[in-house]
């Protein structure tokens, strides 16, 4: 399995090493007091421990609160009978509650939730997809989303989204202190380099404007640079974690599509691609779907 592949196990592991040190400070914590005021470095070690580790926590355990209901409200998801019926079949083994149904939108588009902490799913259908679906093409779509659900894609990028918040959070805050840094940096040098300019300038001539100009553009390098590698840093990696989340859900597009041809034909999950409009034949890191050229070449 190639690393992409693997992410979700990381982000899982992660989550749950993260959540056990938080526990175990805790215990160590509760432990500490109970002997006594000996051990009070290790007391106050484990309380700074637990309130580092307990905001990403918090952060990250939002992703998993009530993601379909959440998603209902959004889109304004109505549940639809004969949409129920077409996907039933597909479902059928699936050991969840999946809520079916429609919501307005010109897109041709359907996407598929499953919850982390309940065994339910939501499958919905854009109203503009409904109206220019063959049934065939829209069984096939059907067939695609049921694939996501049964292979849990939903939750696994809910665990990825989840790691990537708790990843983000110190480094975020501190690139958004570096950026304070910066900003008020630059702008008491601007005003103290023109006015010390001025002066040398005034004082004994351009010669001296210059040299004061290139001692203060020293102390300002001197001093910024770790702020600048801060926020440097910061973007970095939230690039790589953006682009890890979309090469996941590219990958997992592929699979449905296979998944969800076998489960109808290849030629109607062909049939059913072909409604989309997409015209790339490359694909950004940024792209949640691959280009429409490569998923029919694959099938």
């Amino acid at each position: 399995m190639n690393l992409i592949g693997m992410y979700p196990r990381l982000a899982k592991a992660s989550l749950f090493g993260l959540c056990l040190a938080c526990a175990l400070s805790i215990l160590i914590f509760i432990i500490g007091r109970l002997i006594g005021d000996e051990h009070a470095q290790y007391v106050s070690r484990a309380l700074l421990a637990f309130a580092l580790l307990i905001f990403p926590i918090v952060g990250a355990a939002n992703y998993f609160s009530n993601p379909i209901d959440r998603e209902i409200k959004n889109v304004g998801f109505q549940d639809n009978p004969e949409l129920m019926q077409l996907v039933r079949p597909l479902t059928e083994g699936l050991g969840l509650r999946v809520r079916v149904g429609k919501y307005a939108s010109n897109e041709l588009n359907a996407f598929a939730i499953s919850a982390v902490l309940e065994r339910k799913a939501l499958i919905a259908f854009s109203t503009g997809l409904i109206d220019a679906a063959s049934p065939s093409q829209l069984l096939a779509i059907a067939a695609h989303e049921v694939a996501h659900v049964k292979n849990g894609d939903a939750q696994n990028k809910t665990y990825i989204l989840s790691f990537s918040h708790a990843v983000r959070m110190y480094p975020w805050m501190l690139s958004e202190l570096s950026k304070t840094i910066i900003k008020s940096m630059l702008g008491a040098s601007a005003v103290v380099g023109v006015l010390f300019a001025l002066l040398a300038w005034v004082l004994s001539g351009g010669h001296a404007a210059l040299k004061m100009v290139e001692a203060l553009l020293s102390l300002v390098f001197k001093v910024g640079w770790l702020p600048l590698l801060i926020v440097a840093s910061f973007y970095a990696l939230n690039f790589a974690l953006n682009s890890m989340f979309y090469a996941y859900s590219r990958a997992r597009e592929f699979a449905a599509d296979a998944d969800g041809a076998a489960m109808t034909s290849p030629a109607d999950m062909k049939s059913a691609l072909g409604l989309l409009t997409d015209t790339r034949r490359s694909v950004s890191v940024f792209d949640t779907h691959p280009p429409l050229e490569q998923r029919l070449a694959r099938l």
